[in-house]
């Protein structure tokens, strides 16, 4: 095994330790090395891993929200949604929420004041959620969209609704053009739920979605 191929297994031993919270096993890096010099810099490597990983980690666990109303909260969606639903960063808040507005369409990159409930996920997804640093859903009763995010993700959003545009994508699209806008750009928006729940079934949604 080449000396860079130990220092990589050593450094995925590290993360590992920082997923498990077991920061001891990130020792086991020593096995590793074959010799006392690779030794030592694979358990520097799984060192500086353990202390990354760990710090991104504590990132996704920490959450100042909890259940409860939500009154006039101003939310951005951060992923391409699916309908009325998708996931939203809590201005102010620094945390990222599932963002259900029934009978509202969703717009990457849209602005949102939101009044409703802050409820805890489902527990089938609750642990998928939580390796993006989410942990609520935002049950809207009433989201109104203000405005757009700017800076480079704004323009990102425009050259996307650009990309849509000429793809003959909008909300009453037939769904062959949903796909295409699923398959190319990531957008399932388009897609009848009922196609969703097939492709999801069949083990191909990762074809059409990037965010999901």
């Amino acid at each position: 095994m080449r000396p860079q191929t130990r220092l990589v297994l050593a450094a995925t031993v590290g993360l590992a330790a920082a997923a498990l919270g077991r920061p001891l096993l990130a020792v086991a890096a020593v096995l590793a090395g074959d010799s006392g010099r690779l030794r030592a810099a694979a358990v520097a490597v799984a060192a500086v891993a353990l202390l990354l990983g760990s710090g991104r980690v504590a990132a996704l666990d920490r959450h100042v929200l909890a259940p409860g109303h939500a009154r006039a909260a101003i939310v951005v969606v951060t992923g391409a949604p699916t309908g009325s639903r998708g996931l939203a960063a809590v201005e102010g808040a620094g945390e990222t929420v599932v963002l259900s507005a029934p009978g509202t369409p969703l717009d990457l990159g849209g602005r949102y004041r939101v009044a409703g409930r802050y409820e805890p996920l489902d527990p089938v997804v609750r642990d998928y959620y939580a390796t993006q640093g989410v942990h609520l859903e935002l049950r809207a009763t009433e989201a109104v969209m203000i405005g757009r995010r700017g800076g480079i993700w704004g323009v990102t959003d425009a050259l996307r609704r650009q990309a849509l545009g000429g793809l003959e994508v909008g909300p009453d699209a037939p769904p062959a053009r949903g796909l295409v806008a699923g398959i190319a750009l990531g957008d399932t928006g388009a897609i009848p739920a009922a196609t969703r729940d097939q492709l999801r079934a069949s083990g191909l949604y990762h074809l059409v979605s990037l965010n999901e």
